[in-house]
């Protein structure tokens, strides 16, 4: 039962974030370059008994994935953070940075999908 909670809470902290960036035309003016998605500090996670901690940004997927989306994000494109506190509570923030809109779109729609149907495939 610790184990389907601890996966539920963790699919539940991990926030993902999903940016696309635009294609110029030749023609057009160059646009200043997109802004790279920021990571949260642990300051700005919810309340907790205790402290969260924020761990370094590592570059790739993690290496222990989600239950329920492991898989799903490319490792090119993709950085995460791991916040812990000291009640065994923890949440990951993953951003991925897709080359197209319609990759990005895909990815936020194979995520929806992994999440909607989580439980179910936990059964």
């Amino acid at each position: 039962m610790r184990n389907l909670r601890t996966a539920l809470v963790t699919v539940m902290a991990t926030g993902l974030a999903v940016t696309a960036l635009a294609q110029v035309p030749a023609a057009a003016a160059p646009a200043p370059a997109p802004a790279r998605p920021k990571f949260l500090s642990a300051g700005q996670l919810p309340a907790s008994h205790t402290p969260w901690t924020a761990g370094p940004v590592r570059k790739g997927v993690p290496t222990e994935g989600s239950v329920c989306t492991s898989g799903i994000a490319p490792a090119a494109g993709t950085r995460h953070r791991d916040f812990r506190t000291e009640l065994d509570t923890n949440a990951r923030q993953t951003i991925t940075v897709a080359a197209t809109t319609a990759q990005a779109k895909k990815l936020a729609a194979d995520l929806r999908s992994a999440l909607e149907t989580c439980l179910d495939r936990l059964k």
